[in-house]
């Protein structure tokens, strides 16, 4: 595989990763602050174990870190890019799914986020 394909391979990864629903949320959530397993569960209504397993994969895939304090487990973005990231998909995805149901003319070239 060439240096260009592997590139394109690495983002579609890292898309994968975020693909959900679930885990665009939970990145979301921890956006702000690091947050125990406890706490994005009642932020999110989320069931503990379904929790456990994105962010098991969020956390294979190197986008969070986790560290144990007691008996619970507290997880933060690996990288403020992440933040900025997700940031840029949910603003760049309103635009689009805006424009796709007629609720805006054009979209932007660059979003605000994007711009930063």
């Amino acid at each position: 595989m060439d240096k260009e394909n592997s590139k394109f391979e690495e983002y579609a990864s890292l898309i994968k990763a975020i693909g959900d629903a679930k885990r665009i949320k939970i990145l979301n959530f921890l956006s702000n602050k690091e947050k125990s397993v406890i706490q994005i569960v009642q932020e999110s209504k989320l069931p503990q174990p379904l929790i456990s397993h994105h962010l098991k994969y969020l956390k294979y895939e190197g986008l969070v870190t986790g560290r144990k304090e007691g008996a619970h487990v507290y997880y933060s973005l690996k990288s403020p890019a992440i933040a900025s990231l997700i940031d840029c998909v949910i603003v760049c995805c309103d635009q689009v799914i805006n424009f796709k149901h007629g609720k805006i003319k054009t979209i932007k070239v660059n979003c605000e986020v994007c711009k930063k």
